[in-house]
């Protein structure tokens, strides 16, 4: 079946960056470009959201200076970004989310203009955020919720684009697509505890950045275009090679 184009125009939104890690560090510098480009004649501002700090060795993958370390991660980075785009807000709350009700109140927070959508752009590490945003995602009339995937001892991964209209999902999110994500059994307080990081090895730079890429291009698509014509993106960062599956009708009819 024939692959389609999905409008979406936004003039109102906010993008919830979860995670300023490996990915999210590695995004930030061009989603802070591309706004204040597409806000010349929009009002979207951002979110930045990480309850971790900077550590030594988050040098070798991460946007961290040494003037950062031991500093929160969301902080500093939207700090940084504010100094550097003054003309539209750069907000941070630096915890993890915990709850679903830890997402509501940010996204309930910067609603208020009419036809505001929150875009939510997972850069998590961690199936027990995944399973929190979920919840969340289906719980709102109109969302967009991005996530990006990897492995720690792979290049590989994946981006999943979800959508939500009018109280209808129209693209099923990324634990829609792998149910196992669901059935981890993992607490979000091991996922996000101190204890899960010792002696962790960093991923790949190259894995990082490519999954950032491949954010950049659908938020670009999104934001500047107002369309979406992905729902997955499969990238090989050794190989330097993608392979997108695309929206048929059926996801739109049936969703």
């Amino acid at each position: 079946m024939e692959n389609v184009e999905l409008k979406l125009p936004i003039e109102h939104a906010t993008i919830f960056v979860v995670g300023a890690g490996g990915t999210g560090s590695q995004l930030l510098p061009f989603l802070t470009q591309l706004l204040a480009n597409v806000n010349e004649d929009r009002d979207i501002d951002l979110c930045v959201i990480d309850g971790d700090l900077f550590e030594q060795k988050n040098k070798r993958n991460q946007k961290c200076l040494d003037r950062d370390i031991g500093e929160n991660k969301a902080k500093v980075t939207a700090e940084r970004y504010q100094r550097i785009y003054s003309d539209y807000k750069i907000s941070y709350y630096d915890d993890f989310i915990k709850t679903e009700r830890d997402l509501e109140i940010l996204i309930k927070q910067k609603e208020g203009s009419m036809n505001y959508v929150p875009v939510i752009v997972s850069c998590v590490d961690n199936n027990s955020t995944r399973k929190l945003i979920d919840k969340v995602f289906h719980e709102l009339n109109d969302v967009v919720y991005i996530d990006s995937g990897n492995g720690t001892d792979n290049m590989v991964g994946q981006v999943v684009t979800g959508l939500r209209l009018k109280n209808k999902t129209i693209l099923p999110p990324v634990s829609s697509v792998f149910p196992e994500i669901k059935e981890d059994t993992d607490t979000i307080e091991n996922a996000t505890g101190c204890a899960n990081n010792v002696g962790e090895a960093p991923q790949n730079i190259a894995t990082n950045v490519m999954a950032a890429q491949t954010l950049f291009s659908l938020l670009n698509k999104l934001l500047s275009f107002e369309v979406i014509r992905e729902h997955m993106i499969f990238f090989d960062a050794f190989n330097s090679t993608s392979t997108v599956k695309g929206i048929d009708q059926n996801m739109i009819t049936n969703g």
